[in-house]
């Protein structure tokens, strides 16, 4: 339950999670004018803290805060699937200690806060997914100015605003489960990215003459395909008369010819033909449905 906050009061915020995420945004935070306490289960993390200057206390240590950020690892289990464990122990720990808003950070499986919230009775949640890198968090999130902003309540939403405002000017606001759903997207297309150039590295470097990291620096130079937006908007097959020839025939040459594997290309091929399956598209070669994305250079 939010509770009651008197005009020009500091707004208190406890971040349970002080790793990676979780100290760099509490720090960062506080340099932004809120009264920050850490929560950690680890002595020697809190110690650290403490010796910094921070407040830092166990999670079974009740605080009176308007916002409660979770910022708890969800390492991968057995089965590769993302643990949630440590998000649902300190959830179940803030309910018992009547939190105000409480907000997700660290990464989960879509509909997690939204079934985490409704077990345990808490009206006001939200989600706020971290983009940060390991090595520059701080300044990673001193430089951001949007934040993707998935809401329960309109008090998650002020509480939210309220706390990284004036800092962060803009918000991308959404259900708690789009902005979940937002966070691992973009690291499946990070990795998908990487993977995607490590596989046309190889090929490149199967071939005499040819300089792998020459071809993938004027690629990323000249494509236009290399926009923020081309080919992201989703929903629809690419077709027209290059891309299906093209992809499928790179795909032949480069596993018959120089004996190079391609699964990112293999990948490719076939997501496009499951898409044209649920857009009722024949999957033929010269299959150009309306709706597809088309090149005829």
């Amino acid at each position: 339950m939010a509770r009651a906050r008197e005009e020009g009061e500091t707004t208190v915020v406890e971040v349970i999670g002080a790793g990676t995420v979780g100290r760099a945004t509490g720090i960062v935070l506080e340099e932004w004018g809120n009264d920050v306490v850490f929560k950690d289960v680890d002595e020697h993390v809190r110690t650290s803290l403490r010796k910094e200057g921070y407040r830092a206390e166990p999670p079974s240590e009740a605080v009176e805060a308007d916002l409660s950020l979770v910022c708890v690892p969800t390492p991968s289990g057995r089965d590769n699937n993302l643990s949630t464990d440590h998000v649902e122990s300190a959830v179940q720990t803030l309910a018992e200690q009547d939190p105000g808003v409480l907000a997700i950070r660290s990464t989960v499986p879509p509909g997690t806060t939204e079934r985490l919230a409704d077990m345990h009775g808490i009206e006001d949640y939200a989600v706020i997914p971290e983009f940060l890198f390991e090595d520059t968090a701080l300044d990673d999130l001193r430089r951001c100015d949007l934040m993707i902003l998935g809401s329960g309540s309109a008090e998650a939403t002020e509480t939210v605003k309220r706390t990284f405002k004036p800092d962060i000017t803009g918000f991308i606001e959404l259900q708690p489960v789009e902005a979940e759903m937002i966070k691992l997207v973009t690291n499946s297309f990070s990795a998908t990215k990487i993977s995607f150039a490590n596989e046309m590295w190889r090929i490149a470097d199967s071939i005499s003459g040819a300089d792998p990291d020459t071809v993938l620096s004027a690629f990323r130079r000249i494509s236009p395909w290399m926009g923020p937006e081309m080919g992201l908007e989703g929903g629809w097959a690419y077709g027209g008369h290059c891309l299906p020839k093209d992809t499928k025939g790179f795909k032949r040459w480069a596993e018959t010819r120089v004996e190079i594997p391609t699964p990112q290309l293999r990948g490719t091929i076939r997501e496009n033909s499951l898409m044209k399956e649920s857009d009722g598209v024949p999957e033929a070669p010269e299959a150009s449905p309306s709706r597809s994305v088309k090149s005829d250079n």
